[in-house]
C-alpha cells in the first residue's frame, strides 16, 4: 500500500487512517510503484527461475482528482500504456464530488486501454440511474462499484456498466 504523500503503509487499514491531505504527487507514486514491481521482478528471476515473468500487474489508485505533478504522470501512465514494464493495468478510483474533478476523470477516460477511470460511486450511480440501468439508487451499491474497478481492467472490453444483466 502506497500514500501519495505519507510513504508506504503496511495495511490498507494504516493507509486509510492517515486520510487525505496535501498535493497529489500521483507519477512520482507510480514510479515508487513500478520500481517495485521491477524490482520484484527481477528477484523473482533471481531465486525462481520458473516464475512467470509475464505475470499481470493491477494498480489501484484511489484518489480525489488531478495529479499536482501532471508532466510525470502522464509520462509514466504513456509508458504503462506503451507496456515498458510489462503487463501493468492502472484503475484510478474517482472519490471526489468537486465538479473540477469530475470534469478531470470524464476527461482522463479512455476505453479499451491499460489505464481505466472510474468516477466517484455517487456520479457513477447517478449516470446509471439516468440511463435507466437501475431503478434505484440501492441496485448498485458500493461493493459493485469498487468490484468494477477490478473487472473493468482486467477485462475491459467485455464490461459495459450500461448493460443491465452486467451491473
Amino acid at each position: 500500500y502506497y500514500t501519495l504523500n505519507n510513504g508506504n503503509a503496511s495495511t490498507w487499514r494504516k493507509a486509510l487512517q492517515w486520510g487525505p491531505g496535501g498535493r497529489t504527487p500521483m507519477g512520482g507514486t507510480l514510479c515508487r510503484v513500478l520500481d517495485d514491481i521491477r524490482n520484484q521482478n527481477l528477484y523473482d528471476k533471481r531465486n525462481n527461475p520458473t516464475a512467470d515473468p509475464h505475470r499481470t500487474h493491477l494498480i489501484l489508485a484511489l484518489t480525489d482528482g488531478e495529479a499536482s505533478d501532471k508532466g510525470l504522470f502522464n509520462s509514466v501512465l504513456d509508458s504503462i500504456q506503451d507496456e515498458a514494464f510489462g503487463d501493468v493495468q492502472v484503475c484510478l478510483l474517482g472519490l471526489s464530488l468537486e465538479p473540477e474533478d469530475i470534469e478531470w476523470f470524464e476527461d482522463e477516460e479512455c476505453d479499451d486501454t491499460r489505464i481505466q477511470t472510474i468516477e466517484a460511486f455517487e456520479v457513477e450511480q447517478m449516470q446509471i440511474l439516468w440511463r435507466k440501468v437501475i431503478d434505484r439508487p440501492g441496485n448498485y451499491s458500493f461493493a459493485m462499484h469498487t468490484m468494477k474497478a477490478l473487472v473493468t481492467n482486467l477485462f475491459p472490453a467485455d464490461y459495459d456498466y450500461e448493460a443491465r444483466i452486467q451491473t
